[in-house]
């Protein structure tokens, strides 16, 4: 009759990485850029639970309903996030505003984690980080215009897949406005981002994996006010 299977996940940890990045003025109007990080690293707590409710009806009419809950469970472990490359160029237009766009390149396939008590399974687990995952080059653009105290904003970006033979290219943008004085600033902003993705919500011994696409679009409203002292 029904089946309620739910799953509870809550990571807490601390990360450390180093940035670093510079800006050479060509001249007054055009900027170029570049940065690199370095991976981070983290130490990850995972506290997690599930629990299962499934009413069903016999053969002979009788209806059952059955719960069943997991132990809590914890798990400790590390984790070391891809190396980062940025170039990028801005173009500014006087006191009218400017448009910059920036070059990303990731390798996800150089990401790897760390078990300590579980070697065998780190094993695996990064050898199919570095069997699925591969480098991807991510594109951004964006641009402002300033109407005397009022600024207008505008960015799109492009995500290339980080999996390995999938040409799935994900998409983001985002509109702003903001307001200057001498004592203060407001800006609004609003980000819309396209995914695709795949989902597999269980997995069962001896019968075939469900695989779930999804079609996510999120839209975040962003308020940022500052005063000047």
């Amino acid at each position: 009759n029904s089946l309620d299977y739910r799953q509870e996940l809550n990571t807490t940890g601390v990360g450390i990485n180093l940035k670093v990045g510079f800006i050479y003025r060509v001249n007054q109007m055009l900027r170029l850029g570049g940065a690199v990080h370095t991976p981070t690293r983290f130490g990850l707590d995972d506290s997690f639970n599930s629990s299962l409710n499934y009413d069903f009806t016999t053969d002979d009419g009788q209806t059952s309903d059955i719960t069943a809950e997991s132990p809590d469970g914890l798990f400790e472990y590390r984790l070391v996030t891809p190396w980062r490359v940025m170039g990028n160029v801005g173009v500014i237009i006087g006191k009218r505003g400017f448009i910059s766009g920036e070059i990303e390149w990731v390798d996800y396939g150089s990401a790897s984690f760390n078990y300590s008590e579980f070697g065998d399974l780190e094993r695996e687990v990064n050898r199919e980080i570095e069997n699925t995952l591969t480098q991807a080059i991510n594109l951004r653009l964006g641009g402002e215009v300033v109407l005397d105290i009022f600024q207008l904003r505008a960015g799109f970006q492009i995500l290339n897949s980080p999996l390995t033979d999938d040409d799935t290219v994900n998409y983001a943008y985002s509109l702003g406005a903001g307001l200057r004085q001498r004592s203060f600033f407001l800006d609004i902003a609003y980000r819309r981002s396209i995914l695709e993705e795949t989902y597999v919500p269980y997995t069962v011994d001896q019968a075939p994996i469900q695989y779930v696409d999804n079609d996510v679009t999120n839209g975040n409203f962003m308020l940022t006010l500052g005063f000047k002292f």
